[in-house]
């Protein structure tokens, strides 16, 4: 159940304009492996014979890939800790993203991004709670959870952080895991691009309409024996996000991703229009399973 609090549900737009960061070109986004399709039943969970996720934690290095005319970043190099778990009752995710980077005026900066999240395992309740500091000063922080309605008419959200708000979710809205384990469900014999409404609950773009291109296979030997991906199928999928109350036809943001069946990644660039970073597997591990 959601706690009362805070105003009575509507448009949430002008709270956007509260979370909106002006930091064009510097603020980077949590990776949208959780965040990052045709409309299953609106607000249903993942059927049970579905691909899962193996919990797992991972860390990948972070390097900048290009740099186009008019970016405010000529330098970056950092690390993303990424974390996924079966927590019984549903599916817990933590993400740290620390950056050094350089901008165009040679001035060095620093970023460190933590965005961590509980989805119930049927899809329809979920937690988040994000916070951003760059340069010692606090850019962002967003607490709150939503829920679905059973009936798939959407949903409601009630923001903690950084106002108490009380705002409705469209119909059709869906939780960042539900949304890649829907990926991760159609990688092997995907039908054609997908299209969701998700919602993150990070920054102004909590709420976005996210579109799924499913691109060639990877092949199986594509990475060394001791990685332990080598030999799990896989597949390079594009991902963009567009903002849900503005029908533009150009994406805020793509992610790029290489996935392995078990749902851990090669590698990812996520394209900010600006500028693009990339992010290369570095290490990781299987987490045991849960004592439920």
């Amino acid at each position: 159940m959601l706690e009362s609090f805070g105003q009575e549900i509507g448009d949430w737009r002008p709270l956007l304009r509260i979370l909106r960061l002006r930091v064009r070109g510097a603020a980077l986004r949590a990776l949208p492996l959780a965040a990052a399709t045709a409309v299953f039943m609106s607000g249903a969970g993942i059927a049970a014979a579905a691909p899962q996720v193996l919990p797992h934690r991972a860390e990948y290095q972070i390097t900048l890939d290009s740099v186009r005319t008019g970016a405010m970043v000529a330098a970056m190099t950092g690390i993303l800790g990424f974390e996924w778990r079966d927590v019984c009752d549903g599916w817990a995710v933590n993400q740290r993203f620390g950056i050094q980077f350089t901008d165009k005026q040679g001035q060095q900066h620093w970023s460190d991004r933590r965005y961590l999240t509980w989805e119930a395992k049927d899809g329809r309740a979920f937690r988040f709670s994000i916070r951003a500091v760059r340069d010692d000063v606090v850019i962002e922080e967003a607490e709150g959870q939503a829920v679905l309605h059973g009936d798939g008419t959407g949903g409601e959200i009630l923001f903690k952080l950084p106002s108490a708000y009380r705002a409705a979710l469209p119909e059709g809205t869906i939780f960042p895991s539900t949304h890649f384990l829907r990926i991760l469900a159609d990688l092997k014999s995907p039908e054609g691009p997908r299209a969701d409404v998700v919602f993150s609950g990070s920054e102004e773009d909590g709420l976005q309409r996210v579109n799924t291109f499913f691109g060639s296979e990877i092949a199986a030997d594509g990475l060394e024996s001791g990685s332990g991906l080598a030999g799990l199928f896989g597949r390079h999928v594009r991902i963009g996000y567009f903002p849900y109350f503005d029908r533009r036809l150009e994406a805020d943001y793509e992610v790029i991703l290489q996935v392995r069946e078990n749902g851990v990644l090669d590698q990812f660039v996520i394209d900010y229009t600006d500028f693009s970073i990339k992010g290369v597997l570095d290490q990781w591990i299987e987490i045991p399973p849960t004592d439920c």
